[in-house]
């Protein structure tokens, strides 16, 4: 053992394990072996001096997994164990130090001769019954894993994109895609495609009971097919659209709460295998687990639609009283959109900045029109009328739920940041964040925006007086930001044209 440590412990190459002592290369065990097998295994190395097989796996990111699984689950001494009257299988489980292989050494009790058909025999049967064991463990492990990573997130296409790379990861296939059943329809549509032809096929609708998805919905069973040229139900229009060739493929139906939510598909093994069980039954996990998680998620995605609709006829109702603000918020919702990217806002906050920038005149519905509407300048009395918008806005939303920050944008956008803006005269980083941001962008829109009694100015007019205003009116470090990506977009244009 001391020796063998030895040999592990140096950074010696394959070569250099061949030329030591009566080592051979058994690497003719690969040939007798599966793809199963073969998937995992560079190289066998025997020797009778140390009485054992080394075996090098492999160096990909399942192996590394691989390592992590056997130490935690203790497999180390208790995975394999044969008896067949003549040799004893353990296997010990070697880290090299300056290589990235995991490598196992195969403790054999007594000497063998290199044609020993029943040891090889056996020995690639100790091997099949370990790699199997493994991907049991190392699949559970995975689904584990998307189970925690998926379980909090509302949005569907997040969801979907993690789950088909699991699949493709999983089961090693060239593609996968989820097809979702339009309740409406009573169709399936592809929602994901994960291959490189997948934005071609979205707008394929597929009648439940056609196809092999469309059967898979209907008859909410899962199906192998593993030569779709053979096969009567084979939805041959995906292929024609995108130009992808399937050889095969495996669904399963996706449900919640007995209710049929969609399919998911695997296509394809790279190693040209045939699906199994046992890949079925993976899929199958993967389904289960996202049945509940996607059901909440397009749920998610159905309100967030309805609620962004009354969102629009609410500024649309808006903008019908008052023509001069025609489009103002929208404008807004750009601006700031654009200020929260060069900043580097999440894609989660941008999507809260977008929805408080859109809403941040709303308080002006509860605005007279004698006021909202007059076509001059308005009289002092007047502008502390129109000066009640932000309250009136933060009012009308304050009932809906976890909108705090959206709420914050509404009713500050009117603050400045030396503290004479209104409704509470907050100053510098105390007034929120969106609402600095909003600040910029309703400005700017303003100065380039018609009025009745005035033209709006020219752009980069609007773009001075927003820098005039840094440090008094608005945020200096949010404005740097804003000016340097409009110079950095003007050059990059520049160039284009160049």
């Amino acid at each position: 053992m001391i020796m063998l440590r030895k040999i592990f412990d140096l950074s010696y190459s394959l070569q250099d394990l061949l030329l030591k002592g009566d080592f051979f290369d058994s690497s003719r065990i690969l040939d007798l072996c599966d793809s199963s097998l073969k998937g995992y295994f560079d190289y066998f190395v025997y020797s009778n001096t140390y009485k054992g097989f080394i075996v090098i796996f492999k160096s990909n990111d399942k192996i590394k997994y691989f390592k992590e699984v056997l130490t935690k689950q203790d497999f180390t001494s208790s995975l394999v164990k044969i008896e067949d009257g003549k040799s004893y299988f353990d296997f010990y489980l070697f880290s090299r130090k300056y290589h990235k292989e995991f490598v196992i050494r195969v403790i054999i009790n007594e000497v063998l001769s290199k044609d020993d058909e029943v040891f090889i025999n056996n020995l690639i049967s100790s091997f099949r019954n370990f790699i199997k064991i493994f991907d049991h463990n190392y699949t559970r492990g995975k689904l584990i894993e998307v189970l925690n990573d998926i379980s909090e997130i509302n949005d569907i296409q997040i969801v979907i994109s993690k789950l088909t790379k699991t699949v493709k990861e999983l089961l090693g296939v060239e593609a996968s895609s989820i097809l979702m059943k339009d309740e409406k329809s009573n169709e399936l549509y592809f929602r994901q495609v994960d291959s490189e032809k997948g934005e071609i096929i979205k707008e394929l609708k597929i009648p439940l009971g056609k196809g092999i998805a469309g059967k898979v919905a209907l008859t909410e069973e899962y199906m192998i097919v593993n030569d779709v040229s053979n096969n009567p139900d084979f939805f041959s229009v995906v292929d024609e659209k995108s130009g992808f060739k399937t050889r095969s493929i495996l669904a399963v139906p996706i449900k919640s709460l007995n209710e049929l939510i969609g399919v998911i598909e695997a296509i394809n093994k790279k190693d040209f295998s045939n699906f199994d069980s046992f890949d079925a039954s993976v899929l199958d996990m993967i389904a289960d687990i996202s049945g509940v998680t996607l059901l909440t998620a397009n749920l998610y995605e159905r309100l967030e639609k309805l609620f962004r609709s009354i969102v629009d006829a609410l500024i649309k109702s808006l903008e019908a009283r008052d023509e001069y603000t025609k489009g103002h918020s929208e404008r807004v919702r750009i601006y700031s959109t654009r200020i929260g990217i060069a900043m580097g806002l999440s894609k989660k906050d941008l999507k809260r900045l977008q929805l408080s920038a859109i809403l941040h005149d709303i308080g002006k519905i509860g605005i007279p029109d004698s006021v909202l509407r007059k076509p001059d300048k308005l009289l002092s009395e007047e502008y502390e009328i129109i000066k009640k918008h932000p309250v009136i806005g933060y009012e009308i939303l304050k009932s809906v739920e976890d909108f705090e920050d959206v709420l914050e944008g509404v009713k500050y956008h009117h603050e400045r940041f030396d503290g004479n803006g209104y409704p509470e005269g907050l100053k510098g980083k105390d007034i929120p964040l969106f609402a600095r941001i909003i600040a910029i962008a309703d400005t700017l829109d303003a100065i380039a925006s018609d009025r009745p009694y005035r033209k709006g100015a020219p752009f980069e007019v609007a773009l001075e007086e927003i820098k005039k205003g840094k440090g008094t009116q608005f945020d200096p470090e949010i404005v740097d930001v804003f000016l340097h990506s409009i110079s950095e977009e003007s050059l990059h244009q520049k160039a284009s044209r160049d």
